[in-house]
């Protein structure tokens, strides 16, 4: 429990707010130029391939959600440091703390599963795809429309 007269936990819990929030936010900025690079050179593979359009969209909306949480990252890290001041005035309070961190965690969270599904829609494609190849190639006519 945070108490308000003794400012050494409070200190402590600003340090690793910082160095918590700047890790998570490089993190995260690399994952995300990453998965962007991956998805860019997955989306030009696509050509028409019908049905590809919900993995695209949950991954487009996952990469969005892990901007919101590179965001939030960096607002932990300056709530980290907001934290670590002296003066009681200008320090947030333990619920404003407590609520940055639930809408942090959230919103990493739904980044997650959207990218789970997103990917999950994508490697079914694939798997189908080199199912029905093996099985014989006129089934992959049925499935996939000519162009």
């Amino acid at each position: 429990m945070l108490d308000s007269t003794s400012p050494a936990p409070v200190h402590k819990i600003a340090s690793e707010f910082r160095r918590l929030g700047w890790a998570s936010f490089w993190f995260q900025t690399v994952l995300g130029v990453v998965a962007t690079g991956m998805l860019l050179l997955g989306a030009a593979g696509l050509g028409n391939t019908a049905g590809a359009g919900g993995g695209l969209l949950f991954a487009v909306a996952g990469l969005i959600a892990l901007g919101v949480g590179s965001y939030r990252a960096f607002r932990n890290a300056r709530m980290g440091r907001q934290l670590g001041v002296a003066d009681k005035a200008v320090r947030p309070s333990r619920a404003e703390t407590l609520t940055l961190l639930r809408k942090s965690i959230m919103a990493n969270m739904i980044g997650l599963v959207l990218i789970i599904w997103g990917r999950r829609h994508f490697l079914g494609r694939c798997f189908l795809r080199r199912r029905v190849w093996a099985l014989g190639g006129w089934v992959c006519s049925v499935l996939t429309p000519a162009s």
